[in-house]
């Protein structure tokens, strides 16, 4: 019997414009991405009320705060959403954007945090885990890595 369960779904959260989201996507296949450039909405409710709904209908928000991103607050809300939700926050933060020393808090709410040059490959790197290993197993096994450290 099939289980739609077992079928990651992730959020993308971040800047909208250096295409970070074609590059996750082609690098994780077998997963159904909630992107919401593709949403075309222009209305502050109606993109918020998207993007919030995406958030809760996903099992992990990947966030990407890239230094073109102009402010990291959607992403911010995206993640404290997530949090409140009970998502698995995964944050990628390339180095020397502008917001990058006041965005601690964000930092905080993460589960797993990649930042550097390497960054983005590590936090593709990490996703494929989930993905591989299943939702339940390895969002469980990374959260009691987490208890432990």
């Amino acid at each position: 019997m099939i289980d739609v369960r077992k079928v990651l779904v992730v959020y993308l959260a971040g800047g909208m414009k250096g295409g970070w989201q074609d590059l996750v996507m082609l690098s994780v296949p077998g997963v159904i991405f909630i992107d919401p450039r593709k949403h075309g909405l222009r209305d502050e409710v109606g993109y918020t009320q998207w993007d919030l709904a995406g958030v809760e209908r996903s099992d992990v928000v990947f966030g990407f705060m890239e230094t073109s991103n102009p402010g990291g607050s959607g992403l911010a809300v995206e993640f404290g959403w997530g949090a409140r939700a009970g998502k698995h926050l995964m944050l990628v933060e390339q180095d020397g954007y502008p917001q990058q020393r006041y965005f601690g808090m964000v930092r905080a709410l993460a589960h797993q945090s990649f930042a550097g040059p390497e960054g983005l490959a590590a936090g593709i790197e990490a996703l494929k885990r989930i993905r591989d290993e299943g939702v339940s197993s390895a969002l469980g096994a990374l959260r009691a890595e987490a208890a432990h450290v």
